[in-house]
């Protein structure tokens, strides 16, 4: 998540990385890999609707914050886990025929997802605080780190080792015990 908000987000001067990287070093790669450089360039991160499977392989997809055609992504993921009507959000780019995606895919909140469908249906800006990608991203984050949270309380406490004064601590070494008898030794 962290890369692909660093190579595909504009930064504060509005430039992105990527965009640096083709123009320092597009020459270096191969004819075809140029023209998948220039083609993953024009990637865009949005809220996606599953529609049903295609016929060769992976997803039919409808944008539903900028609207528009379905979108055939090719995507072995999606689908073999994505059930028709699912929301989620995604980079995807257009590879010719198909769209193919970065590989990250995260829930889309309902809430975010009505508030950025109508914002843009009304011709004003998303209202999220950077991107879209930075704030579904952060979102999953956070809701993982409380699914561990709530899994790490749920367990039951063992008690912990009742440990002489004089043992030395596994954590913290000798206790003050032990460290005053070698002083007096030395």
């Amino acid at each position: 998540m962290v890369s692909d908000l660093a190579l595909f987000e504009p930064n504060q001067r509005g430039t992105r990385a990527y965009d640096r990287f083709l123009g320092d070093h597009a020459d270096t790669l191969e004819p075809g890999d140029v023209d998948l450089a220039h083609q993953m360039a024009g990637a865009r991160f949005s809220i996606l609707r599953v529609l049903g499977s295609h016929d060769l392989a992976g997803v039919w997809v409808e944008d539903v914050i900028n609207g528009g055609e379905p979108i055939w992504v090719l995507d072995e993921g999606l689908e073999v886990s994505a059930p028709d009507g699912v929301e989620f959000a995604m980079r995807i780019f257009d590879a010719g025929d198909f769209y193919a995606g970065f590989g990250i895919v995260v829930p889309a909140d309902p809430e975010v997802t009505d508030f950025c469908g109508q914002a843009v249906s009304r011709g004003n800006r998303l209202p999220v605080r950077h991107s879209l990608a930075a704030a579904l991203y952060a979102d999953a984050i956070w809701d993982e780190w409380m699914r561990l949270e709530e899994e790490h309380a749920s367990r039951p406490r063992r008690a912990a080792p009742v440990m002489s004064c004089d043992e030395p601590s596994p954590v913290h070494g000798p206790s003050g015990a032990a460290l005053r008898r070698r002083r007096s030794y030395i």
